[in-house]
């Protein structure tokens, strides 16, 4: 009895064997089959209307509306279009480089976990409606060591370890997902404009308690219009306010709710800046927040350019094109107004200081140095000398009686 009892637990051994031998042959097949393949194989792009992005303590959310996609945290503001389309589809069609064996209590070791302060990982929650079709959870990056210049030795991240929320499987994926930010703002197109200095023809400041500041266009560069011959423009702030509408950005939104007397709004100082085709710009400068940046509102209005005096007639066709062109502006210059008038910006303090510019920190006297310099090239300049002509030969003026005496005494002499 005692052999067939040893024999029994033998054969037990070798079926316990070759099962868990086929059990890990099958999850290792199984883990092959994900390589290539999609982590959200399951996900219709084009159902997705819902983003939620949590990290830490801080979280994100963009709702697709009739009127196109908002941050709900930004009090509804537009939401960076081309932004969500890249992520939408990154996050559906990424695909799994490798599967990581780990135990699920060794997650954390990747930054695979529910996101908290301690931990560095994000989830990222794609809905319709408030349907969640799929959450991922991104965890560390993944790090490769350079081999070459510019940092030899070094590392660099090329790809992210990431799980779908509710599954044990950690993968090892190709992108880093770097974009993905749980700050709200970050989800914002948060440029204004673009203006180039060539395009600014004229630009005013003015305010309460302020002596107005306004620049014409004279064909060759902006000019301060009541300049007098004692002064000039500095280069230096003429090239900032030139420049300032350039590349304008925006750090925040502010909210809705805060009054114009909150945000100095009541008593605003007005700069304006009017382009080539006759769109004008004019931000409304308000206070300071907190953080010592500046609160915005923008107006944009448009002005037909009017014909001068003597210009040359148009043919139909110019005249046509001319028209349309026209329409073109005023109609571009209504959407910015309708799209930015209602919104509170929140401004760099440098952008707005700059708008702040004042006559007396734009202009100076001309100084004592360049007139001096100017004295001493007259001073040191070769004199002009002007030839003096010689003295003209002057006859002796006799009298006759003189005449005469002198005669006589000639003859006398002789004899």
């Amino acid at each position: 009895m005692k052999g067939k009892q040893l024999l029994i637990l033998a054969v037990a051994d070798v079926v316990l064997i070759i099962a868990a031998m086929k059990s890990g042959q099958r999850e290792l097949d199984s883990s092959l089959d994900w390589v290539g393949k999609r982590v959200l194989s399951e996900i219709d792009m084009t159902a997705v209307d819902s983003i939620t992005i949590v990290g830490g303590a801080a979280s994100a959310s963009i709702t697709r509306t009739e009127t196109g996609w908002v941050v709900n945290e930004k009090f509804g503001y537009a939401a960076d279009f081309d932004k969500i389309r890249d992520t939408v589809i990154d996050l559906v069609e990424v695909k799994v480089t490798d599967v990581i064996d780990l135990e699920p209590t060794e997650h954390s070791r990747l930054g695979i976990g529910t996101p908290s302060p301690a931990l560095t990982a994000k989830r990222i929650t794609l809905a319709q409606g408030e349907t969640p079709l799929a959450s991922l959870i991104l965890g560390n990056d993944h790090m490769k060591e350079s081999q070459s210049a510019p940092a030899p030795g070094g590392a660099y991240p090329d790809g992210r370890y990431v799980s779908v929320e509710g599954s044990d499987r950690v993968f090892l994926v190709s992108k880093t997902f770097a974009s993905l930010s749980e700050n709200a703002i970050e989800w914002v197109n948060t440029e204004l404009c673009n203006i180039t200095a060539n395009d600014i023809m004229e630009i005013s400041i003015a305010g309460k308690d302020r002596v107005p500041v306004k620049l014409t266009h004279d064909g060759t560069d902006l000019k301060l219009d009541d300049l007098t011959d004692n002064e000039e423009l500095d280069a230096s702030k003429l090239s900032s306010l030139r420049n300032v509408l350039s590349y304008l950005n925006f750090n925040d939104i502010a909210d809705p709710a805060l009054s114009d007397e909150a945000t100095g709004l009541d008593k605003p100082t007005l700069f304006s800046a009017t382009t080539k085709n006759g769109t004008t710009y004019t931000l409304n400068i308000g206070g300071a927040d907190e953080s010592s940046s500046r609160y915005m509102r923008v107006e944009v209005t448009y002005t037909e350019p009017t014909v001068e005096a003597g210009s040359e007639e148009l043919d139909e066709a110019k005249t046509e094109a001319r028209k349309a062109e026209i329409a073109t502006n005023k109609a571009d210059a209504a959407a910015l107004h309708t799209k930015w008038s209602s919104w509170t910006y929140v401004i760099a303090s440098y952008k707005a200081d700059t708008m702040l510019t004042t006559r007396g920190s734009l202009v100076k006297e001309k100084t004592e140095e360049k007139a001096a310099d100017n004295a001493a090239s007259i001073e040191t300049a070769t004199p002009v000398v002007t030839p003096i002509a010689p003295a003209p030969t002057v006859k002796p003026v006799t009298t006759p009686d003189q005449t005469e005496t002198n005669e006589a005494a000639a003859k006398s002499t002789s004899e």
